[in-house]
């Protein structure tokens, strides 16, 4: 039960930091000024990846 809340919380804080990187003004001009058509479906990917990635390396 613990470690379920744990790895949510934790799933949940990379997805917060992630989203508060790509709406920082100037880290989304780097990253996504040739990819600004875009953006939102590479955030959501990469967002999605990165909260299984975590997940599966908890996970185990």
């Amino acid at each position: 039960m613990i470690s379920i809340l744990f790895k949510t919380l934790l799933i949940i804080l990379v997805v917060v930091a992630f989203v508060t990187a790509a709406f920082n003004t100037k880290i989304r001009k780097l990253a996504f000024s040739h990819l600004n058509k875009y953006r939102w479906q590479i955030l959501v990917v990469i967002t999605v990846l990165l909260a299984i990635y975590v997940y599966a390396t908890i996970g185990t």
